[in-house]
């Protein structure tokens, strides 16, 4: 009875083991990448880490079809997370203009390069339907 109990233990630890989250892309230095909510992508760059959105904490960009006297901004939350570590911080993308976030470790930096689709006046942007672009570049 107890080797029935411990291969059932067993095989449960095996089943959650392979549960866990497998990259859905690979990060390539100075190659943009889109990504959408829900997506994980592997930096090898340093330490290896998965990338991933957290959320999009604002989206204040111009409607297409509106004439307002500033173009607006795009601001991501990501999240890079390795074996022993967790960094979560923010990208912003203003007039094709985006900050640079280092690459803890490293001489790479990554860059917001563009978020679609652009609002539309009236029309909600589910966060799932967000494909936002990174570039991961180094100096």
């Amino acid at each position: 009875m107890k080797i029935l109990h411990y291969l059932l233990f067993a095989s449960l630890l095996l089943t959650l083991h392979s549960c866990k989250q497998k990259p859905d892309g690979t990060i390539e230095l100075n190659q943009p990448f889109t990504m959408k909510m829900g997506n994980s992508f592997l930096c090898k760059e340093g330490m290896a880490s998965l990338f991933s959105i957290n959320s999009i904490v604002e989206d204040s960009r111009c409607p297409t079809g509106l004439n307002c006297l500033r173009a607006g901004e795009v601001k991501v939350e990501v999240k890079l997370e390795s074996k022993n570590n967790k960094d979560i911080f923010m990208l912003n993308l203003e007039e094709g203009k985006s900050n640079r976030v280092p690459l803890q470790g490293t001489d790479a930096y990554f860059q917001l390069k563009e978020v679609r689709p652009h609002p539309v006046d009236g029309l909600e942007i589910k966060d799932a339907d967000y494909e936002i672009t990174f570039v991961l570049v180094k100096n």
